[in-house]
């Protein structure tokens, strides 16, 4: 793309959009008094380096000996596991152990569950004060809620974010502008960006352009029924008004998402695999996208492009933002002094900063106004969408799992949808009652 990110924008209400943002979220001298760890040591167990940014050469190189010395810790330390069943295991591990009495654990949501069930993580809401969450940014404070249990919270809300992950409509200016269509920021700015226009863009879009018979540029990049789903707010799974966790992805809106979602497919809309190639080649026209794509946009994709959430379906006045990864930060239940772990923890990742690094990405990163916009709007409208039982139910694909069980046959043989949730729901709901105990 033409490098011509955005460089000025309309800022006043940025830092007010949280009335929070710029809040303490943990007065932990005052509640708390001395922290003195005596020259024990932290360990934090994750996928990837959290601490890094702390290193030399880093943007805060310095606060972790600055840490050790304010709170007379002998070291602070990481385990990096693999992803996947790992994330799980070893915490447990380290906790039936007895290793984790100073343990901080920065897991993604996909492991968390059978941790929280099994009584893994110390409930917060015990032990700190009543404004903790209070104070927090919205969205923050979303991701602690959604990830709560029967009253109790876990999530620290700082320390790891779910932004970068949340999914919005990437669209080909280029492409849009060539086929004599209405730039999408423009039905987003008319609120008209719905599932019905964008089947029309898509009939018009997905041709041959060079006319060797051979379908060459597509409306849609990478087929993935979950995400899209959302747009038209069904989810695979919800709490009801007990608090107990139900799958939904049968429901009307859900039913009617899969069905229209296998009509663009078989109808060859989508035109990419998972690893996107013909999106950075300019040949698809629109792709669900997370926002750590937007560097690889800049970066390899020539064409102009902006970003819309996706578009709104029949089901919903609203535009749904998802996403993938709610990854949270967790004291282990076995914590010698939680207080004290949460009180570091929030001196090394602060709240503000994690806050002013998002505005950093939106100025640095949006390539016009409208996306600037979009992801304002991300932030302080996320309610927690996500497919929060990945970990236990497995991916749509997977036909070993619970819900790749359903899902297989209806996106790979054609089965009906309706028929086929009706013959596994109760096989997956099982899996969930059991998980929680309900």
């Amino acid at each position: 793309m033409k490098k011509s990110r955005l460089l000025v924008l309309t800022l006043v209400f940025v830092f007010v959009l949280s009335v929070s943002a710029g809040a303490l979220l943990l007065d932990y001298e005052e509640e708390f008094g001395e922290i003195n760890f005596e020259g024990e040591s932290i360990t934090y167990v994750c996928w990837y380096n959290p601490l890094g940014e702390f290193e030399e050469g880093g943007e805060y190189a310095g606060r972790l000996e600055e840490a050790k010395d304010k709170f007379n810790i002998g070291d602070i330390e990481l385990i990096q596991v693999g992803w996947g069943e790992d994330l799980s295991e070893i915490p447990m591990s380290r906790l039936l152990g007895g290793e984790s009495n100073y343990d901080i654990w920065i897991l993604p949501h996909q492991n968390v569950w059978p941790l929280i069930t099994q009584g893994a993580f110390y409930p917060l809401n015990e032990i700190l004060p009543e404004d903790y969450y209070g104070n927090m940014a919205r969205d923050l404070r979303v991701i602690a809620e959604t990830l709560s249990h029967r009253g109790e919270y876990y999530a620290t809300g700082v320390g790891a974010d779910h932004y970068s992950n949340i999914h919005l409509l990437f669209w080909n200016k280029d492409i849009i502008d060539r086929e004599g269509l209405t730039p999408l920021n423009e039905l987003y700015n008319q609120d008209n960006l719905t599932w019905e226009v964008i089947e029309e863009y898509a009939e018009t879009v997905t041709r041959d352009t060079s006319g060797d018979g051979e379908i060459d540029q597509w409306a849609f990049g990478s087929f993935d029924p979950v995400l899209w789903a959302s747009s038209n707010n069904a989810l695979v799974s919800r709490r009801d008004e007990d608090g107990q966790m139900k799958f939904t992805f049968d429901n009307e809106e859900g039913l009617y998402a899969i069905e229209k979602l296998l009509e663009w497919e078989n109808a060859g809309y989508f035109g990419a695999g998972w690893e996107r190639i013909e999106v950075f080649e300019g040949l698809v026209a629109m792709d669900a996208v997370p926002l750590w794509f937007f560097e690889r946009f800049y970066d390899e994709l020539e064409d102009d492009w902006g970003v819309v959430p996706l578009p709104r379906g029949p089901h919903t006045d609203d535009y749904v933002y998802f996403s993938y990864n709610v990854d949270n930060v967790y004291i282990p239940a076995n914590a010698t002094d939680p207080e004290k772990l949460v009180a570091v923890h929030n001196f090394l990742f602060r709240q503000e900063e994690q806050l002013a690094d998002r505005e950093d990405f939106r100025i640095e990163m949006s390539p016009d106004q409208t996306t600037y916009e979009v992801l304002i709007d991300v932030e302080e409208s996320w309610s927690g969408e996500s497919y929060l039982l990945e970990g236990i139910l497995g991916p749509h694909w997977d036909g070993g799992r619970p819900f790749g069980a359903v899902m297989s046959p209806i996106l790979y043989e054609g089965a009906d949808p309706a028929t086929e949730f009706a013959a596994g729901r109760d096989a997956i709901q099982a899996t969930i009652d059991d998980l929680f105990d309900q």
